[in-house]
């Protein structure tokens, strides 16, 4: 009889479920998925739902339910910071401690009652233990050293640990609130005009286009002790108040600023000598390529002390900072690690799996190494729905739903395709692409997680400059500054990276890689404006159907690669419903949308021929 295991994550953001049987992640998926709320932090009912119907048992089958943080701790440390500032933020402290004492303390109480559950089946991890069991339990490693660094977890704001699957993970030291990496990435990004905790990824990109000329500040505001760890000069910083005000006014004495709309007049499109960005834009691209070139340092710093104290020649990273591709790529460069892997969702999302995986632990049951394909692990959509949805929708039905979107051509009534056979498929979708579409690709679950893997994803031919603008502008509405990613199948990936790249930290757009010169063209799309893209390299075995369609693509153009971005508007999760894939595409500028063996398409309906 199998052991069951259910991992949650709530209340901050990123809210996930996540279920396994004996060791083994059978489902995962965040709460955003069927709130459409992005990010969303609400108590995932939804998502354990779903979980349970796909492990295909009873609540009261559950041998036991981990949340992946201790609310009772946070909220005395909570409530620590809270009193440190009172009574100077009544506002900020009556919100915090309504939604403590409404919600966030009774997770036990809740669960218990919603299940029908024994009480004492529900159990509780250490923040950054979750990030760490994640990372470590997810990866292919028997040993390995593990970093987690977030914004703040219960009180902690990083890890160093080292894993082993007969021993588990065993913490060596940890940084403590306020020294975070994480709050002070999160405020800068807020400084910088974009969202806290959702826009870190643009400052990130902005930093590329800058130079790091505030380094003698930066290296000021975080120092490094030499042993590990790291101190910040919170004078600058109110980690108590909303995250989009945690600078105070003296850092604008220090970087200018604060900034709005910094990335107008960048563009990944577009040479770095070509850009036309104002001055005050460029001063907030300095700014945030000091914090990108500090953020590095301080990681890399970390993770020499994680290789001297585990002792080991592989490292796990996890935590929301192990987002940061550039700072990854350093790491997996440095020659300090022989292999780096970092999950999925190594943010909160991805706590829920670590809270899984650290009840299989503390069962005493271990997790075996993962198979390939496993972060698809989300729900599927419902194919037999596609056919009646669209019969049940007329020619005008379909124009005024594209004249109220953004279709280039709305008078054009689409059609529904079907294909028995998936190399025809394939070959349909190739020279679409080949001509200048814009695919909505859904086949099979979902990716876990909130990068699109060829499972969720809006496709488009790489070496097309114009139809990624159009995609920019007519279906994502993303900054120009923001470059897209790429997808390659493993037997290109050395022609477009040369034969001596590190395939560590590859197969999930988690690091960037440089393009061969010769090569940039036919992916100029997807580069950006310094050569790098984020590569997701893709095996047969990771997810067969993407990789044949990358195949056929190379049949068409001569390599086996696709720009891929999520399949989602702007603000909003990755499509979940066979539903709300129909209302896209019907809204935005997509040619083609294939939903499993289903085609819908503003093009020439008809089949090609073999």
């Amino acid at each position: 009889m199998s052991n069951y295991v259910i991992g949650l994550s709530a209340y901050f953001h990123d809210s996930a479920a996540a279920i396994g049987a004996d060791g083994r992640l059978i489902a995962a998926v965040a709460e955003e998925r069927f709130s459409r709320i992005k990010h969303d932090s609400a108590f995932p009912t939804n998502a354990l739902n779903h979980c349970l119907a796909e492990a295909g048992i009873t609540p009261d089958e559950v041998d036991r339910i981990v949340f992946y943080e201790r609310p009772h701790y946070k909220f005395l440390h909570v409530i620590k910071r809270h009193m440190a500032h009172y009574p100077f933020r009544p506002l900020s402290f009556s919100r915090s401690i309504m939604h403590w004492m409404s919600e966030k303390l009774w997770v036990r109480t809740r669960l218990s009652r919603d299940l029908d559950i024994d009480p004492r089946k529900i159990g509780f991890t250490e923040h950054h233990h979750s990030h760490a069991a994640c990372a470590f339990y997810a990866s292919p490693f028997d040993e390995a050293g593990i970093l987690t660094l977030d914004g703040v977890g219960e009180n902690n704001c990083g890890l160093l640990a080292k894993g082993s699957r007969t021993e588990g993970i065993e913490t060596l030291q940890t940084q403590t609130f306020p020294d975070s990496l994480g709050l002070i990435y999160a405020a800068l990004t807020g400084y910088l005009g974009f969202e806290p905790n959702s826009g870190e990824c643009s400052t990130m990109a902005l930093a590329s286009y800058g130079e790091p000329e505030f380094m003698e500040f930066f290296d000021h505001l975080i120092q490094l002790d030499g042993n590990g760890q790291f101190r910040v000069d919170t004078s600058y910083f109110d980690f108590t108040a909303d995250a989009d005000h945690f600078y105070k006014p003296q850092l604008s004495e220090k970087l200018g600023g604060p900034f709005r709309n910094a990335g107008v007049g960048f563009s990944s499109f577009k040479p770095i000598e070509d850009q036309t960005a104002s001055d005050d834009n460029r001063k907030a691209a300095n700014v945030a390529a000091s914090l990108q070139r500090k953020t590095e340092e301080v990681i890399e710093a970390l993770a020499a002390t994680v290789r001297e104290k585990a002792g080991s020649s592989n490292l796990c990273l996890a935590g929301g900072i192990a987002f940061n591709a550039v700072a990854n790529s350093r790491i997996r460069d440095s020659g300090l690690f022989t292999d780096v892997f970092i999950p999925p969702d190594p943010g909160d999302g991805g706590g829920a799996i670590g809270a899984m995986y650290a009840g299989f632990a503390d069962m005493g049951v271990p997790a075996p190494a993962p198979t390939a394909g496993q972060i698809y692990a989300g729900p599927r959509v419902s194919v037999s729905r596609m056919q009646p949805l669209f019969s049940n929708l007329e020619k005008e039905d379909w124009i005024s739903a594209a004249k109220g979107g953004h279709v280039s051509q709305p008078n054009t009534a689409p059609s529904l395709l079907v294909f028995e056979d998936t190399t025809e498929k394939h070959r349909y979708l190739s020279k679409a692409l080949a001509d200048g579409a814009i695919l909505g690709w859904v086949s099979g679950p979902a990716e876990f997680g909130p990068r699109a893997l060829g499972a969720r994803s809006i496709l488009c031919d790489p070496s097309n400059i114009e139809t990624a603008e159009r995609l920019s502008t007519k279906v994502k509405f993303r900054a120009a500054f923001r470059p897209y990613a790429l997808s390659v199948t493993e037997e290109d990936a050395a022609t477009l990276f040369g034969t001596s790249f590190r395939p560590d930290l590859t197969r999930w757009m988690q690091s960037t890689l440089s393009v061969e010169g010769t090569q940039r063209e036919a992916v100029r799309a997807a580069l950006h404006s310094d050569g790098t893209t984020r590569p997701q390299i893709v095996s047969k075995d990771d997810h067969a159907d993407f990789h044949g369609l990358l195949t056929a693509f190379k049949a068409r153009s001569g390599l086996g690669a696709l720009l891929n971005t999520s399949f989602n508007g702007a603000g909003e999760p990755l499509i979940n419903t066979a539903e709300e894939a129909m209302v896209f595409f019907a809204r935005m500028d997509l040619d083609v949308l294939c939903v499993e063996n289903i085609v819908i398409t503003r093009l020439n309906g008809s089949k090609p021929k073999p």
